[in-house]
């Protein structure tokens, strides 16, 4: 779970307790939250949360979130025994097309203590989808690296107790938190210091991590790659992407063979290249008719193509 997502749970929780029979006073600004319009733009299009009134917002999904939450600050006792949740993962990797071989070393690496793994390639690629199969571990915290929170790593480590730490575009986070993610995950130990003491908390830390571009984590701080099994990508090609967006339709959103391969063709037709694009298409649009109004009113309209 991303910070900015831990604290908007935090003040909605708080808000739906002191409001119980009121759901019009569990909405929250930006302010609140302390998310700028940016990130606000970018979880509204995640479909993480939902505008209600007066520039006011709250999460899509409450109650799924407040419950992952919960587990995550939960105390825990790792014992290196398998996952509960390993079963769950390996069904989300089989939407990932082909890469077997990585899939079976990643899932053996759930199961290891201090284990970690870095997917390296250009956007859309199996990096992304690989990491997204591990968001519903028990005890998992996912985040952007451009958007550690301000107070830090160092801090997230010692408030929660996570045990699987997932970093999209690792490349991004601030110097200060690659150097204090380097020394937890060889040590596996972090130190900070409360009132005058000195304190110690011992970590059972596997972090999972995507990078775009690694040759800017090496300029920073090169020693962080000694630390990770470190898997390339290339780019799919455009025959690749077909199948890889054909199989997620039919496997994710229950699209017919006939439909998948419509979408699939369309996607490519009008350049799009990542595979959440075609989730967030198949959420909204169930015929061939509807499927190409929206990707061409999305083409029409996103900056990014």
């Amino acid at each position: 779970m991303r910070p900015e997502v831990v604290k908007i749970v935090e003040v909605e929780r708080e808000l739906r307790s002191k409001n119980p029979d009121n759901p019009y006073l569990w909405s929250w600004t930006p302010d609140d939250v302390g998310l700028d319009a940016f990130k606000i733009q970018r979880l509204l299009r995640e479909g993480l949360i939902v505008r209600t009134i007066y520039g006011k917002y709250r999460l899509a999904d409450f109650d799924t979130y407040d419950k992952q939450l919960k587990e995550l600050q939960k105390p825990s006792n790792h014992t290196g025994d398998e996952n509960p949740d390993v079963k769950r993962v390996r069904e989300m990797l089989n939407l990932v097309l082909g890469y077997d071989d990585v899939k079976r070393i990643l899932l053996r690496s759930i199961n290891a203590v201090g284990h970690h793994i870095l997917f390296v390639g250009p956007p859309a690629t199996a990096k992304s989808l690989l990491l997204m199969a591990l968001d519903g571990l028990q005890n998992a915290y996912k985040f952007f690296g451009e958007s550690t929170t301000k107070a830090g790593l160092k801090e997230l480590l010692v408030q929660y107790d996570i045990r699987y730490l997932i970093i999209d575009e690792i490349e991004k986070m601030k110097p200060e938190d690659l150097t204090i993610l380097l020394n937890a995950m060889e040590s596996q130990k972090i130190i900070v210091t409360q009132h005058g003491k000195r304190i110690e908390k011992d970590l059972k830390l596997n972090v999972y991590a995507a990078a775009n571009r690694f040759d800017l984590i090496e300029k920073r701080l090169p020693e962080l790659k000694s630390r990770f099994m470190v898997f390339k990508f290339k780019e799919y090609t455009a025959e690749e992407l077909r199948r890889v967006y054909i199989h997620l339709l039919k496997m994710q959103e229950g699209f017919n063979d006939d439909l998948a391969s419509f979408t699939a063709d369309e996607l490519i037709k009008h350049g799009f290249r990542d595979p959440r694009d075609a989730r967030k298409i198949a959420k909204i649009a169930k015929t061939k008719e509807e499927i190409h109004d929206v990707i061409v009113t999305y083409k029409k309209y996103n900056g990014t193509l």
